[in-house]
């Protein structure tokens, strides 16, 4: 039954690459306008960084790459800030310790996710989104299981699938090459003999393996048995066919975000596919721009072939003579290259890409101060142009991020929630600057309202009866995420009560004030009287 597993998930893996070849000719040719270096594995292309020169200098521009490398860096940032939490773990209907227990969770999960290797891995892991329109980051605690490990695996070697009917991954292959050395350190006796035998002769022999990770049928709720999980885990010997070490998995261990899905296929394009053109338009001006100004800089000649002089004998350099015996035999010729021109198209073209790949939403650094309410509006606007992309990776990417980041937080005891929360559906409410955004057109309606309402109070003071003040506080509180300087109800009903009795108590001073009074006046009068 093993042989017969391994065969299959080695068969359908084969299926998949040949599957996705097609597609794989567009996801390098975006690769080679704007990082070639992270095109190795694709259409079967292997190389290195030093193989890889040549690709690079074929790039007569780096727009596409600056840009690219520019909208991922402000979709990380925008989404998952590392200097404010941008998510909490919410559930409904909680005490007060019980909220205070869920922030404690979602701050302790936030420091370690930061502190881990993740800023650097999600930008890179962003940039395969905007090029190829996907990307594939592993998540695990790290070895001695104090944090979090984020691993992007290589798009070239991740084929992908959905059991679901609405699309969403849940089936990885995930094609490996190791060492025979790494292979029996990772695996022990399991391997072959013949990978043991290499380990010891040859151990840099390079051996192919897969690792399957797939939504297991018969898993058993709550089983603390690796072989009972939701999600099953084979790593395969793809040489001997065999399954080497079998285990599973909670969580979805894997983030596979998609920019823009293909119908009717797992996968999807980037940001690059739609500016592509653009980017091979200017690569192209780019080009006869460099050749006019080789002309423009060395100059362009014509000479006689009359037999007397000879063209061929015949070189131009700074400080030479050239001998002729007529200045007719040689002539310098003029350039009818138009650098105006090019400098006008080259503009265009620049705008045109960085509009495309939305890395024109929020300024360079040395284009002087914005006022945070410019910010804001860029980034509102930045999300209208993400549009569902925006809902994509935050149920593809944030949402599979935090559930196996809060799943390994809470078995390895990091983290402590109350008993009364155990068997609780929790959701998670995004904090960070573009979810904000998302938030920025309530807010306004809200405002927006409670400022008509002032207009018809003017007329009808009584109207202002229609509206639970505190619950509105309360809700701009909470989408602008400024909750920690709200009191909560129970503390606003003491304060209340508490000044509706010392406004009593002062009413009732004044009136044994006024009393004393009148009694001191009445008691003058009878005084007055009585003389």
């Amino acid at each position: 039954m093993t042989q017969q597993t391994a065969d299959k998930i080695i068969e359908r893996s084969n299926k998949l690459r040949s599957e996705r070849a097609a597609l794989e000719t567009v996801w390098l040719d975006c690769y080679n306008h704007t990082f070639p270096i992270r095109a190795s594995g694709l259409s079967g292309h292997v190389f290195s960084a030093d193989q890889s020169k040549n690709r690079v200098a074929d790039l007569l521009t780096t727009e596409g790459t600056r840009g690219t490398r520019d909208i991922a860096s402000i979709i990380v940032g925008g989404m998952t800030p590392a200097n404010a939490r941008w998510f909490d773990l919410v559930i409904d209907d909680v005490d007060n310790d019980e909220a205070e227990a869920l922030q404690r969770a979602s701050e302790i999960i936030f420091k370690k996710i930061h502190s881990s290797n993740y800023d650097s891995e999600a930008v890179e892991s962003m940039i395969d989104n905007v090029v190829a329109g996907q990307s594939a980051t592993y998540i695990t605690d790290n070895e001695d299981g104090t944090g979090y490990s984020f691993e992007q695996w290589n798009l070239a070697d991740v084929f992908v699938s959905s059991t679901r009917r609405d699309g969403v991954i849940d089936t990885i292959y995930h094609c490996y090459s190791m060492t025979a050395e790494q292979a029996v350190t990772e695996f022990g006796n399991e391997v072959s003999a013949k990978i043991q035998s290499d380990a010891a002769k040859k151990p840099n022999t390079i051996y192919k393996f897969i690792h399957y990770i797939a939504p297991r049928t018969d898993y058993v709720p709550g089983s603390p048995f690796q072989r009972d999980m939701p999600f099953l885990s084979y790593h395969i010997d793809v040489d001997n066919k065999k399954i080497i070490r079998e285990s599973g998995y909670h969580e979805f261990p894997v983030c596979f975000p998609r920019w823009q899905r293909q119908r009717e296929s797992a996968y999807g394009v980037g940001l690059v596919y739609d500016a592509l053109p653009a980017i091979k338009e200017l690569n192209e001006l780019k080009r006869l721009e460099k050749l006019g100004l080789s002309i423009a800089a060395a100059g362009m000649w014509v000479a006689q072939d009359d037999g007397v002089f000879n063209p061929d004998m015949m070189s131009i350099e700074g400080g030479g003579i050239v001998l002729a015996a007529s200045t007719d035999h040689i002539k310098p010729l003029s350039s009818s290259s138009n650098f105006n021109v090019t400098f006008s198209q080259e503009d265009r073209l620049q705008n045109e890409i960085r509009a495309t790949l939305m890395a024109d939403q929020l300024p360079p650094i040395d284009s002087g101060v914005r006022t945070a309410t410019e910010f804001h509006v860029r980034l509102q606007y930045l999300r209208q142009l993400l549009g569902p992309v925006f809902g994509r990776l935050n149920s593809e990417w944030l949402q599979v991020l935090v559930l196996r980041c809060f799943g390994i937080a809470f078995r390895n005891g990091w983290i402590e929630l109350p008993e009364t929360l155990s068997e609780r559906a929790y959701n998670i409410k995004y904090l960070s600057p573009l979810a904000q955004a998302q938030r920025e057109s309530q807010i306004a309606a809200i405002e927006r309202f409670i400022g008509q309402v002032g207009g018809v109070m003017q007329i009808a003071p009584s109207a202002v009866d229609n509206i639970d003040t505190d619950e509105a506080v309360r809700q701009l509180a909470e989408k602008q995420n400024i909750v920690d300087i709200i009191r909560n109800p129970q503390e606003v009903k003491k304060l209340r009560e508490e000044r509706a009795r010392a406004a009593e108590a002062q009413e009732m001073q004044a009136m044994q004030n006024q009393i004393g009074m009148v009694s001191a006046t009445e008691q003058a009068r009878a005084d007055a009287h009585a003389n």
